[in-house]
């Protein structure tokens, strides 16, 4: 079978008033299962897999909020609002350094604003 590289379609995901400041986010559905959208401090937006790439639980389980970093409930897996795999909680709070390692970090979507609309759409 061959797998097809192009990017998916642009999906409608929430009301971009939804996430009026830095840090706020929302969790949704699109086509590709459960996201997680979030500003960033500089209040860009992002469309986030709410799955762990570790061993696939859902990272946010709250529907919205504010918040800095996202930790999965299953090993303590700390995310940053654009995505990035920060480590561990236990590891970091042991002193840990962690090296930067995309392969950790949750999956992220193209995203623009349409029609006060966030819209994403992933590779």
């Amino acid at each position: 079978m061959i797998e097809s590289t192009s990017p998916g379609p642009w999906e409608r995901i929430v009301e971009v008033s939804a996430l009026p400041q830095s840090f706020d986010f929302v969790t949704a559905r699109c086509s590709t299962g459960p996201v997680l959208v979030t500003r960033d401090a500089a209040g860009a937006l992002h469309v986030l897999s709410n799955t762990c790439p570790h061993q696939r639980a859902t990272v946010c389980r709250e529907s919205s909020g504010r918040a800095t970093r996202f930790e999965c409930p299953n090993h303590y897996w700390l995310f940053a609002p654009d995505g990035r795999f920060l480590g561990s909680r236990l590891s970091l709070a042991s002193g840990r350094c962690v090296a930067d390692d995309p392969t950790k970090d949750l999956t992220r979507a193209e995203v623009t604003v349409t029609d006060g609309w966030v819209m994403a759409r992933f590779s």
